[in-house]
C-alpha cells in the first residue's frame, strides 16, 4: 500500500471521528456502590463547546418515587466547564437531614446550559445492601469481630480482606470499586490469614451473616497505626467473580 493511500485512510478515519455526536456525560461511581461508600458524581463536557453551571453545587439525588433525598447548598455562582473539562463531587450517602440513606435504586440529577438553553442529565444508580461493623479492642494483643450482612448473598463464598490504605483502592468490573488498596497487607490477609485474621473466608449463614476476626500482635509499636476492613461475596458468574461488596471500615490501633 502507497503511502498517499495510507494517508488517505487516516483523513477518512478521522473524518469519521469528527462527525461522531459530542455529548455532556454525567456519571456516577462505583455502580453499584455499597451503602456508606462515598459516591463520586461527574460532569464530562465532551462538546466543542464550553458548558455552564449557575450553582457551586448543580445536582441532586431523587428515589424511585420522583422524591427529593438530597440537594446540596452551592452558592450562586457561574461555573464554565470548557470543551473536554469536567467537575466532579463527592456523595457521602446521607439524605437531607435523615443519615445514611437505604440501599435501593436512586438517581442523580444535573442541570446545565448551554448555547440552546438549560438541559438535566438524569443517571440512575445503586446502592447495594451490604453491611460491615467493626467491634471489640483494637489495641496491641487485642481482638477485632467483623460482622458483614449481605441479604442477597445467603448460603454463598464470602472473603474479607484487609489494607494500609482504602484510596485510590482497587478497581472491580462493571465500574465498581473495592476501597482497599492491594497492598502486602491486603494479599497477607487473603492468602496468610492464620494466625492474625480469623475467619476471614467461608460461607454466610443461611440469613446472609459473616464473622471475621482481626487478632492484633502485642506489639506496642503498633499503637497509632491505621488499617482498612471489607468484605466481598464471591460468585463465579458474578463480573469479576464478585458479587456484591462492602464499604472499607478504619480501624485504629490504640
Amino acid at each position: 500500500m502507497t503511502s498517499g493511500r495510507v494517508g488517505l485512510i487516516f483523513l477518512a478515519l478521522a473524518a469519521i471521528a469528527s462527525l461522531a455526536p459530542a455529548q455532556v456525560f454525567w456519571t456516577v461511581y462505583p455502580d453499584p456502590v455499597p451503602l456508606e461508600q462515598p459516591v463520586l458524581l461527574t460532569i464530562d463536557n465532551q462538546t466543542r463547546s464550553s458548558i455552564m453551571l449557575t450553582s457551586s453545587a448543580p445536582w441532586a439525588i431523587y428515589d424511585l418515587n420522583q422524591k427529593l433525598v438530597f440537594g446540596p447548598v452551592g452558592l450562586p455562582v457561574v461555573l464554565n466547564i470548557p470543551p473536554l473539562g469536567n467537575k466532579q463531587w463527592t456523595w457521602d450517602q446521607k439524605g437531607s437531614g435523615t443519615g445514611q440513606v437505604p440501599s435501593g435504586i436512586y438517581e442523580a440529577r444535573i442541570t446545565y446550559s448551554d448555547g440552546s438553553g438549560a438541559k438535566t442529565l438524569k443517571t440512575p444508580f445503586q446502592i447495594d445492601q451490604v453491611t460491615f461493623a467493626v467491634s471489640g479492642k483494637a489495641t496491641p494483643g487485642g481482638r477485632v469481630q467483623l460482622d458483614m450482612h449481605t441479604p442477597t448473598s445467603t448460603g454463598t463464598t464470602y472473603q474479607m480482606a484487609c489494607s494500609l490504605g482504602n484510596t485510590p483502592g482497587l478497581p472491580l468490573p462493571v465500574t465498581r470499586l473495592l476501597a482497599l488498596n492491594p497492598d502486602a497487607l491486603f494479599w497477607m490477609s487473603i492468602l496468610q490469614p492464620a494466625p492474625i485474621f480469623q475467619n476471614f473466608s467461608g460461607i454466610t449463614s443461611k440469613s446472609g451473616y459473616a464473622t471475621g476476626y482481626v487478632n492484633i500482635p502485642a506489639a506496642k509499636p503498633l499503637i497509632g497505626v491505621t488499617f482498612y476492613a471489607a468484605g466481598a461475596t464471591v460468585v463465579a458468574a458474578a463480573p469479576g467473580g464478585i458479587h456484591v461488596h462492602s464499604a472499607s471500615k478504619a480501624i485504629q490501633i490504640q
